[in-house]
């Protein structure tokens, strides 16, 4: 995504975005926190806990394919282990296969935000303490002055700061 701001071929990005490459620019939004989701119904929504949600398969998300995550290390220091069920390219396809199977999922609250599956969901804080993170508005430093530019990246901070 940092080279696509590069070359010119992505205008703005949001993501959680590491020290920028030379000529980026990046602008933290807000601080995005964690929330277990499955769906209503499932037989861990009513008795929810560590042990209830490590029972069950979990859906990871990542576009890289990567099955393991900052939870897994989380969950080492403790002496558990997940079941990874799935691996997905994206939060709206999880909530999609979450909302409709028992598996479960962690995912940032902001992507529960206008999607249709998420009134399908049951939401719960994870049962472990995970780290929040921050959200960035990323950009080239050439769209500095452009005035269309600063006035996506001003909505952009309206609705999600």
């Amino acid at each position: 995504m940092q080279q696509q701001l590069v070359n010119d071929e992505m205008d703005i990005a949001i993501s959680v975005l590491p020290t920028p490459a030379f000529g980026l620019r990046r602008q933290e939004l807000a601080i995005e926190h964690y929330r277990v989701v499955m769906r209503r119904g499932h037989p861990a929504a009513s008795d929810f806990s560590l042990d209830q949600w490590l029972a069950y398969p979990h859906v990871v998300v990542s576009p890289r394919g990567d099955s393991r995550g900052t939870l897994d290390d989380v969950l080492l220091r403790l002496g558990r282990e997940r079941h990874i069920g799935l691996v997905l390219p994206s939060f709206a396809t999880a909530l999609h296969v979450v909302a409709r199977t028992d598996l479960i999922a962690m995912v940032p609250s902001r992507s529960l935000a206008d999607n249709d599956d998420a009134s399908h969901l049951a939401i719960f804080a994870p049962p472990v303490a995970v780290e929040s993170f921050p959200l960035h508005l990323a950009w080239h430093e050439r769209n500095d002055t452009n005035p269309a530019h600063a006035h996506v990246r001003a909505l952009l901070r309206g609705v999600l700061a």
